[in-house]
């Protein structure tokens, strides 16, 4: 593939992520808004534990999975049978993972579900519905991932937008027609459109994969089964766990364990509204230019370089324009969170710097460097976890007038 055509994908894949994740959000904060209204404090809570819970855990037990992939993308798209080999090879794990996290789960619930309280508000049926979405929203994340990488943006899209537009139909359209709205009408059409999305996904992912051509094993590619492939998953597993505890998923089942489903309503509705500038910027720009980094493996150190600085480039015009419009609004920014023109700015200054590592850490990990990114997290962890303990120490302690 030439630099001009992997640009033009590069581009192309910028521009219908961005279409994807704008008009998603729009469709998802417009269900939550109406679903909080519908549903009620307590029952919506639970709805939004139960869906934290799960993207939690099929996050969490990729393992690494989706990031690694990036490693060796460059030498798996040249050869059809080593891609299919290496691809699935790593899905059987997946499904098995997920289906002993699943035994695990269920398991749990018929010996002692007070162990976790959210298991007790479910019935087994319900809970069999959860832990089918689990295994197919498992295999579809990495499908997902695998489409992106191939810079099959625009199916993915449309599949996506498709599947999230009718299941938004359905689940309000039953609500129309009278039906109440409960677990069952929320979650069982979720996992039926799931399905009908991995499959659509997978379908694309088989007709690219058709394209390949028939090659033999890279010689660089023979240390891929094992040794090669497991030290990235490890890193990369350790590195996600990082970034997930600042994540609304998170903060959302903490809640929910901590101080109920009331509670936790509130968190989900605001993490979702919170949440959304920067899931439309991180898969706009950290997946494609993920993608764009995957492909440049290979490449010559110029070819690199010039790719990460049109990546970083593009996301700093975008922080540019956020930072605009903050400083154009934050009177009423202000006046709504009712905090200070300090806290916004920090704010501002924090999140901005979060955008420009997420690009540093996504070359980093497709450039075999992951063990380096896993000790600056590691370090920013511990100074982060200082920063608070200190902070709370010394707003405890007493001051002479």
């Amino acid at each position: 593939m030439t630099s001009k055509i992997l640009y033009q994908q590069f581009f192309a894949g910028i521009r219908w992520n961005a279409i994807e994740t704008i008009i998603f959000s729009l469709i998802f904060l417009t269900h939550q808004f109406f679903l909080f209204k519908t549903l009620g404090g307590a029952l919506y809570g639970l709805v939004g534990t139960l869906f934290a819970s799960l993207y939690l855990v099929v996050k969490v037990a990729n393992f690494g999975l989706d990031k690694s992939l990036g490693t060796l993308f460059s030498d798996l798209s040249k050869d059809k049978n080593l891609f299919r080999s290496v691809i699935t090879k790593q899905l059987r794990i997946q499904l098995a993972i997920f289906f002993v996290l699943s035994i695990i789960i269920f398991s749990i619930k018929l010996i002692d579900a007070s162990i976790f309280k959210i298991l007790s508000s479910v019935e087994y049926t319900m809970l069999a519905i959860l832990l089918a979405i689990l295994v197919v929203e498992g295999v579809k994340k990495t499908v997902r991932m695998l489409l992106q990488l191939a810079f099959l943006n625009k199916q993915a899209a449309f599949v996506e937008l498709g599947v999230t537009t009718f299941y938004f139909i359905v689940v309000w359209g039953l609500y129309l027609l009278g039906y109440s709205l409960l677990l069952v009408t929320i979650f069982v059409p979720f996992l039926v459109f799931s399905v009908l999305s991995t499959a659509c996904m997978m379908r694309y992912l088989h007709v690219w994969y058709q394209t390949l051509p028939e090659g033999r094993n890279h010689e660089k590619a023979h240390k891929t089964p094992k040794t090669y492939f497991l030290k990235n998953r490890f890193f990369n597993t350790f590195n996600d766990l990082g970034s997930r505890i600042f994540t609304g998923n998170f903060l959302v089942v903490i809640a929910a364990y901590k101080f109920g489903m009331e509670y936790a309503a509130f968190i989900k509705l605001a993490t979702s509204l919170f949440d959304t500038v920067s899931i439309v910027i991180y898969k706009t720009f950290g997946w494609t230019s993920y993608a764009l980094f995957a492909h440049m493996k290979s490449e010559q150190l110029d070819h690199k370089k010039k790719a990460f600085s049109r990546a970083a480039q593009m996301m700093v015009q975008v922080l540019y324009g956020l930072l605009l419009f903050t400083c154009i609004n934050y009177q009423k920014i202000a006046t709504l969170k009712k905090v200070g023109n300090t806290e916004i700015l920090t704010l501002c200054v924090l999140y901005a710097i979060g955008y420009l590592i997420s690009i540093y850490e996504q070359f980093y990990v497709t450039q075999d460097s992951a063990g380096y990114l896993l000790i600056f997290n590691s370090l920013s962890l511990f100074l982060c976890g200082a920063v608070v303990y200190f902070g709370s120490t010394i707003s405890n302690f007493p001051l002479k007038n």
